[in-house]
C-alpha cells in the first residue's frame, strides 16, 4: 500500500503487483527480479516511480501500457481503469543467508511533488544442505527429487529404478512439497531401509518450480554430480553412469533422450524427438525454445552455485529451461543419444512429450484476405491479435529477459554469449535478434516451432503500445 506522509490513502489506492517481489530468496547471488502492476491512486498524474534497494538508488520502474487482463491477480480484480501501470527489473545484490534487503517503492506525482512510499522485506534465508557423512556416506552423485502426493505404484517404480543403478555412489534428497499423511506414507515407505534416500520436507507448498530450487539448495557441497528426478519416471541401470561419463570432458551438463510410455507401460514414442529436432549448442536457440528436460540431465555441482535463487517465475517458466540457459552460457552442454529412461505420460503429468506438430494450412475462408473488408470481422481480429501479442510479451518475452539479466548479473560470460544474452533480453532490440534468428535458422519450425516470430510480435505491439500512450499523455 502507499503511504502519503504516514497515511494511508483512499481505499483501492496503492501498488498492486502481478509479479510479486519476493519475500524470501534462498542463495547467495544477485538476484534480478522482473515485476510488473498497477499504481492505483486517487486520480493523481503519477510522473515516475523511484526505487532504493538497501538505501541505495536504483533504476527507476517505467510507465507502461496497461497489463492484459490474464495477468491480473484475484485481488486486483477491482482496480479502477484510471490506474496506471508499471514495470522493470529490480536487482538484489549478492548477500549471504541472513541479510534481508529492504526495497523502497516511490511513486511521484505531478501535484505538489506528492511522494508516496512503500517498503518490502526481502529476507535471504538458507536451507541447510543434507549430510550424507552423518550416514556413513561419501557420494559422488546427489539426485534431487521432486514430490508431492505421490502414486504408490509408480513411485516405488521410481524408486527401485534408481537403486538398481549400476553406480551405488549417491545420494537422493526426496524434497516433499507438503504432501497429505498418505503422501508421506508412501515415501517412507518406499525409501525405507536404503541410507542414501534423504526425505525432506518443505515448510510451505512452493510448486514444482520452487520445490526444485529448494531440492538443489540441499546438495551437499562435497559431491561432483548432480541429477534431477520426477516422481513417477522410470530409470534405466546405466542412467547415472552414462551421463556421469558424458560430463568427463569438462561439460557443464550432459542429458539424453527419453522413451515415452503411457501409464501401463505402453511404448507411445521410441524417443522424445519426433518431428521436433533437438539442439544444444546455440545460445539463442535454447532461450527461445527448450531442449533439455529437468530428469533426463546431470550436470557439475559448481553449476548449482550460479543457479540459486531461481529468477522469479514468470508466465510459465520452467526449472529445467533456467538450468540449460545457465549451463550453455557458462559452459558446454553434452548430449547422449539414446533413451536413458521411460517417460510416464499421463494426466498428471506436467508436461508431457511436447514434439512439434507438422504445420497444418487454413483452410481457405480463414486465410481470405476477404474477411478484413468486414468491420467486425477486422475490429475482433485486431483485438485478438493485439491482446496475443501482450500475453506473449508478459508471459514469454519478460520470461527470456529475465533469464538473460540475471546470468548477466551473476557469471563470468564470454565474449559471445554476452552478446548473445544482451541482443535477447533487450526490449525492442530483441525484436530485431529474434527476427535475424528466425530468417537465419534452417527449418526453424522444427527446431523452436517459429517461436521467433511470435516473440518478435510481442515485442512490437508492446512497444507500439506503449508509444501511443505516451504520445496521448
Amino acid at each position: 500500500m502507499l503511504r502519503d506522509g504516514g497515511a494511508t490513502m483512499a481505499a483501492g489506492a496503492g501498488l498492486v503487483f502481478a509479479q510479486d517481489i519476493p519475500a524470501r530468496v534462498t542463495g547467495s547471488n544477485p538476484l534480478v527480479v522482473p515485476v510488473c502492476g498497477w499504481l492505483a491512486g486517487d486520480g493523481e498524474a503519477v510522473s515516475r516511480i523511484e526505487v532504493e534497494v538497501d538505501g541505495h538508488p536504483a533504476p527507476s520502474l517505467e510507465l507502461d501500457e496497461p497489463l492484459p487482463r490474464g495477468l491480473w491477480p484475484a485481488r486486483a480484480a477491482e482496480v479502477p481503469g484510471t490506474a496506471r501501470g508499471f514495470a522493470g527489473d529490480l536487482v538484489l545484490p549478492a548477500r549471504e543467508p541472513g541479510f534481508t534487503h529492504a526495497v523502497t517503492l516511490t511513486a511521484l506525482t505531478r501535484r505538489h511533488d506528492r511522494r508516496l512510499s512503500t517498503v518490502q522485506s526481502v529476507e535471504r534465508a538458507a536451507l541447510p544442505p543434507v549430510q550424507p557423512a552423518t550416514r556413513g556416506l561419501s557420494p559422488r552423485i546427489a539426485i534431487c527429487m521432486a514430490v508431492f502426493n505421490p502414486d504408490r505404484r509408480a513411485f516405488a517404480e521410481q524408486v527401485d529404478s534408481i537403486i538398481a543403478q549400476g553406480r551405488e555412489d549417491w545420494i537422493c534428497i526426496v524434497s516433499d512439497d507438503g504432501s497429505n499423511d498418505d503422501g508421506r506414507a508412501v515415501i517412507d515407505e518406499a525409501t525405507a531401509g536404503d541410507p542414501r534416500f534423504f526425505h525432506v520436507r518443505n515448510t510451505s507448498n512452493l510448486g514444482f518450480y520452487g520445490n526444485f530450487e529448494a531440492a538443489l539448495a540441499r546438495v551437499p557441497p562435497e559431491v561432483e554430480f548432480v541429477a534431477l528426478s520426477d516422481q513417477d519416471d522410470r530409470w534405466y541401470p546405466d542412467k547415472l553412469e552414462v551421463l556421469a561419463d558424458a560430463l568427463v570432458d569438462g561439460a557443464s551438463l550432459a542429458y539424453s533422450d527419453m522413451r515415452i510410455v503411457d501409464d501401463g507401460g505402453r511404448v507411445i514414442s521410441a524417443s522424445y524427438w519426433g518431428y521436433r529436432r533437438n539442439s544444444w549448442t546455440s545460445l539463442p536457440l535454447m532461450l527461445v525454445a527448450n531442449t533439455v528436460t529437468g530428469a533426463a540431465c546431470m550436470m557439475r555441482r559448481s553449476l548449482v552455485d550460479l543457479l540459486l535463487p531461481f529468477p522469479p517465475r514468470v508466465g510459465d517458466a520452467f526449472h529445467d529451461h533456467w538450468i540449460a540457459c545457465a549451463a550453455l552460457a557458462t559452459g558446454r552442454i553434452e548430449y547422449v543419444d539414446r533413451p536413458l529412461y521411460d517417460y510416464v505420460q499421463h494426466g498428471g503429468s506436467i508436461i508431457g512429450h511436447c514434439g512439434f506438430e507438422r504445420p497444418r494450412r487454413a483452410s481457405g475462408a480463414a486465410r481470405s484476405p476477404l474477411r478484413y473488408l468486414n468491420p467486425v470481422n477486422a475490429k475482433s481480429l485486431a483485438a485478438r491479435f493485439t491482446g496475443s501479442a501482450l500475453a506473449v510479451y508478459w508471459h514469454e518475452c519478460r520470461r527470456i529477459e529475465s533469464i538473460c539479466r540475471n546470468l548477466l548479473e551473476r557469471a563470468d560470460i564470454g565474449a559471445g554469449e554476452r552478446e548473445a544474452l544482451e541482443a535477447y533480453g533487450r526490449g525492442m532490440r530483441s525484436m530485431a535478434s529474434l527476427v535475424a534468428l528466425n530468417l537465419r535458422t534452417r527449418n526453424s519450425a522444427r527446431l523452436t516451432d517459429n517461436a521467433e516470430r511470435r516473440l518478435a510480435r510481442g515485442y512490437l505491439v508492446h512497444e507500439l503500445l506503449r508509444r501511443r500512450r505516451r504520445a496521448l499523455h
